[in-house]
């Protein structure tokens, strides 16, 4: 099964238990994320890419406030920005050509900056070989997709690391048919890592 790449630093199997490790309620961390798209989208890819990521990371205790384009709005910290390269409709022409990253997170001096960009175009490539005739247009599974992209990124901001874990979003690549699949979430490892963050631990 081919796997995409996600970055050099950073994108996924939903597991009945966390392991062996017994999860305690976290106290929820509130991130703010503005995303700031920089070409088409359509509305819907916007609304199931927020909702996916959310949804990816709430086992974690993370909590996200999510903001729609810049404007004159003042964040407070912490706050993450991501960027939204090229087409993010499927009812439009979107960039042809050939695999590269699905999204990626940028960083300086080997920190983790808070500040991600997904590349829209990239992820439609990605998908076209899973997508059945009837859903060649469907902006839905687009968001799908972008939204697991995503939720990988905020796993590589709020847990401050690198590395990656070995299955669930926050593993170094992801295959079609993962990007497109009814389930697919952050694994134990991921959790851990995020939550030993949150709490101070490491």
């Amino acid at each position: 099964m081919k796997r995409l790449a996600l970055c050099s630093c950073g994108v996924l199997v939903l597991y009945p238990a966390f392991g062996g490790r017994v999860l305690t309620s976290p106290m929820p961390y509130t991130l703010a994320v503005a995303v700031l798209p920089q070409g088409e989208y359509a509305p819907v890819v916007i609304k199931e890419m927020v909702r996916e990521a959310a949804s990816i990371l709430k086992h974690s205790g993370l909590k996200i406030e999510w903001r729609l384009g810049a404007g004159n709005q003042v964040f407070e910290e912490p706050l993450a920005v991501v960027k939204l390269l090229g087409t993010c409709n499927m009812d439009l022409p979107g960039s042809p050509g050939k695999l590269g990253p699905l999204g990626w997170t940028h960083t300086a001096d080997g920190d983790i900056l808070p500040f991600s960009e997904l590349a829209c175009d990239n992820i439609r490539n990605a998908i076209q070989s899973e997508l059945r005739a009837a859903d060649r247009f469907s902006n839905a599974l687009l968001g799908r997709a972008m939204g697991r992209v995503l939720a990988h990124e905020l796993f590589h901001i709020v847990a401050a690391t690198k590395e990656h874990t070995t299955a669930g979003v926050s593993q170094a690549g992801l295959s079609a048919a993962e990007l497109l699949s009814n389930r697919l979430e952050l694994d134990s490892a991921g959790v851990e890592l995020i939550q030993d963050r949150l709490h101070g631990t490491r």
